[in-house]
């Protein structure tokens, strides 16, 4: 019983660093490329017409 469960665990180990493997996704800013001053304008209009 004792084997089996050390496959398993070995088995799924594997999958988990095989699955976080470096594959060329890098931690990436999302909101790099957010022109603040016109999100601010249109949001600023989208309350206006909410009230």
């Amino acid at each position: 019983m004792n084997k089996i469960k050390n496959i398993f665990g070995l088995i799924v180990l594997s999958i988990a660093l095989y699955s976080c493997g470096d594959d060329g996704n890098t931690l990436t800013n999302p909101y790099e490329d957010v022109d603040y001053l016109a999100l601010a304008t249109s949001e600023s209009d989208s309350i206006v017409h909410f009230f």
